[in-house]
């Protein structure tokens, strides 16, 4: 019998849908999530070991110790401003991801993500590009990713487990928008979410805990020839518009889209506003080279047009590079041209600081520099130095005057002040590093400072006593860390205390902060202003903190100080926590007395107190809260939250009127979990009550009894 085939004929109702499906470029979305139960990798950070999991607050100390602040991208710049992103980082160089099940797992996560975001059947790969650690305040605001490696077209975010609220990730895309939750304690779970580069995201603030993550670059594999087409983030607007005008041609079955668009439209119709445009220029000489065609550090120097030879020499000048820069934060968007030209630069010789400190005093730092240099040559005249010392009597006027200008504003206000620093001292003029010590680092102090504080110890002498005093005094509230750390130098790395004089200006010093530990984690009251520069969460007390300050007055042979610090430590225990901050210093303190003895006494009674017995299980769903605000959502979220008996409330309302709840929700701390069901309009958000701050009393509870305890015993045993 001849090869025989069974026909069966093409089900022609299906036609409209095969069409349909064939005008989809490809499946997937523009972002992918997911929950995955896996074993968990061996972490090794540089400095701080292996990652516990979750990750514990002291070890989230040491990772900060070794990491820096993260920049981003605008345009072809790399800013650092933490009005835009607050976060710390880890370079890949100082990060290990390993263990026998990493890489199965890890296969395992980018199948589900390149899946997700259509990419099968293509060559794609995952690179780490950094491990990013979120404390509580850390925030990124709205932007789009650069392309950071070749062919890199999406981000994947892997979240360790480690508890905290707040730090959703945001992301937004062709008028969708999805609000992603990435807190986790579960031991053996993590998070992981891509999206295409093309998409705008955030990360909002991180009201409490800690988020821990790796961020790894995907990139497309292309052919050797570099013709394989670029991935870009799915957009089925046009599709989905098509298909509802040609929806009477079919059997009227539609197919609706709901995002927060929908939101947007209802809240935006009753709030009318209004587009401008700006336009603005900004003329100066930058890229500078000196007659050895060497690069010179002298900044952007303004240039007026009437300092432009032959007048109009730029205009119809067509640009050389325009480019369209987003809105990033609270920037609007704009369009940059720019002009590159080479010039001659010329000034007069007398003015020549005058010129450079219109870039800002930092640029006049090379020039000073130069000027100390030949002062410092052989048969230098005496004129030279009296030139050098006016100028730099010049330098530090501008410098105050800037900073005093300034007020609030941070791009007014210089940096570099070590370096100049370390030119004063270069120089050798006390008077004058006492002025700028005293009329400048004291108001702007945020601990870079240090090193060339301690160096320049030397020419001040007792000077510093006062001095450094009233820095210290100044500023323990925020920069505590900075502050022992200044102190512990000048003990340890100068030799400030070779003499009776000294060590009583280092006592002078150890008095101010021992004075002012009583407002390390004071709340800021609503009067006061805030310190615009606070890099770390004031309430955060490290153990470094303890060690030194203890280890310093002990060398001083302090124990009056010693005692008092004790004190202190003793009576806070809500900021010198016993278990996290206090039995670790104390495990670090060789030198032992009568108040070393008190402070072990008070960290063991503490815990044996507080794990007497086990936390008490809520006998209902009642959380006793009292909302700061009135309106309606705010009343519906009051009776809500005290009822003992509903555990899930819904409220349909627009998005400005959820934001408000979930920003009520995060500022009280409730125990319950928001999420927008997205239907209908306007949508829903759905509050779920929970029991997390049971369950972090218990767990508290449990490290009591397992460890805490037999360590305090371990080394009261081996200090006695």
């Amino acid at each position: 019998m001849a090869d025989e085939t069974i026909r069966v004929e093409y089900y022609q109702a299906l036609i409209p849908l095969e069409e349909l499906l064939e005008g989809v470029e490809r499946p997937g979305d523009f972002f992918v999530n997911g929950v995955v139960e896996i074993p968990m990798p061996k972490l090794e950070v540089e400095g701080v070991g292996v990652l516990s999991f979750p990750v514990p607050p002291a070890q989230i100390a040491t990772l900060i110790q070794q990491a820096t602040r993260a920049p981003y991208g605008r345009g072809e710049q790399t800013i650092l401003d933490e009005s835009v992103r607050k976060v710390w980082q880890l370079t890949p160089n100082q990060v290990r991801v390993g263990g026998r099940s990493w890489a199965t797992s890890f296969d395992g996560i980018l199948t589900q993500v390149v899946a997700g975001l259509g990419c099968e059947g293509m060559a794609v790969s995952a690179e780490l590009y950094k491990l990013l650690v979120y404390d509580v305040g850390a925030f990124f605001l709205a932007h789009r990713d650069t392309e950071k490696a070749d062919g890199m077209f999406a981000t994947l975010i892997i979240a360790l487990p480690s508890a905290h609220r707040g730090g959703e990730l945001v992301i937004r895309h062709a008028g969708h928008a999805v609000t992603l939750e990435q807190s986790g304690a579960e031991i053996s779970e993590v998070t992981f979410t891509a999206f295409y580069a093309d998409c705008e995201h955030e990360v909002l603030p991180i009201t409490e805990g800690n988020r821990v993550c790796l961020v790894y670059n995907l990139l497309q594999q292309r052919s050797a020839k570099g013709n394989g087409k670029s991935l870009h983030a799915p957009d089925y607007a046009m599709q989905i518009a098509a298909e509802e005008i040609d929806s009477d041609h079919r059997a009227r079955d539609r197919r609706r889209y709901h995002s927060h668009a929908e939101d947007e439209a209802e809240y935006s119709s009753s709030n009318a506003f209004e587009v401008v445009e700006v336009s603005d220029s900004h003329h100066y000489v930058n890229q500078w080279r000196d007659l050895r065609d060497q690069p010179v550090e002298f900044g952007e120097i303004p240039l007026e047009p009437a300092e432009l030879l032959p007048a109009g020499a730029l205009d119809d000048e067509e640009p050389d590079e325009q480019r369209l820069l987003e809105a990033s934060g609270n920037e609007g968007a704009s369009f940059e041209r720019s002009y590159h030209r080479a010039a001659l630069v010329m000034w007069r010789r007398e003015r020549y600081a005058e010129v450079l400190l219109q870039a800002g005093v930092a640029a006049a730092l090379p020039y000073f520099r130069e000027r100390i240099q030949a002062c410092e040559a052989q048969n230098a005249p005496p004129m030279v130095r009296a030139a050098t010392v006016a100028l730099a009597r010049q330098l530090v006027t501008a410098w105050r005057d800037a900073a005093e200008y300034a007020g609030y504003r941070r791009p007014a206000r210089p940096d570099r002040r070590d370096g100049m620093l370390s030119l004063l001292n270069q120089l050798g003029d006390a008077a004058l590093l006492e002025e700028f010590i005293a009329e400048v680092v004291t108001h702007d102090y945020d601990g870079s400072e240090n090193a060339a504080l301690v160096a320049g110890a030397r020419l001040l002498g007792t000077k510093i006593g006062p001095l450094y005093a009233q820095l210290i005094r100044l500023h323990l509230r925020y920069w505590h860390k900075h502050c022992a750390d200044l102190l512990h130098a000048l003990i340890f790395k100068s030799e400030v205390a070779a003499d009776q004089a000294g060590q009583a200006a280092l006592r002078e010093i150890a008095e101010a902060l021992v004075s002012k530990l009583d407002e390390i984690g004071v709340k800021q009251a609503s009067t006061e202003r805030a310190d615009w520069r606070v890099r770390e969460n004031p309430l955060a007390v490290d153990v470094a903190l303890v060690a030194k300050l203890l280890e310093v007055l002990g060398e001083l042979n302090a124990p009056g100080l010693r005692a008092a610090a004790v004190e202190k430590f003793a009576a806070r225990p809500g900021v010198f926590d016993p278990i996290t901050v206090l039995v670790p210093a104390l495990a670090l303190i060789g030198q032992r007395d009568d108040a070393v003895a008190r402070l072990w006494k008070h960290s063991a009674e503490f815990i044996l107190l507080r794990s007497e017995r086990p936390p008490t299980a809520p006998r209902d769903w009642r959380q006793d809260a009292k909302m700061s605000c009135a309106c309606v959502d705010c009343r519906e979220l009051q009776v809500f939250t005290l009822d003992p008996v509903e555990q899930t409330h819904r409220f349909r309302v627009r998005l400005d009127r959820r934001q408000h709840l979930h920003q009520m929700i995060e500022r009280h701390a409730l125990d319950m979990t928001h999420v927008t069901e997205r239907k209908g309009s306007p949508q829903t958000l759905v509050c779920t009550k929970d029991r997390r701050s049971y369950h972090r009393r218990c767990d508290q509870y449990r490290k009591d009894i397992e460890t805490i305890p037999s360590r305090i015993a371990r080394n009261w045993a081996r200090r006695r």
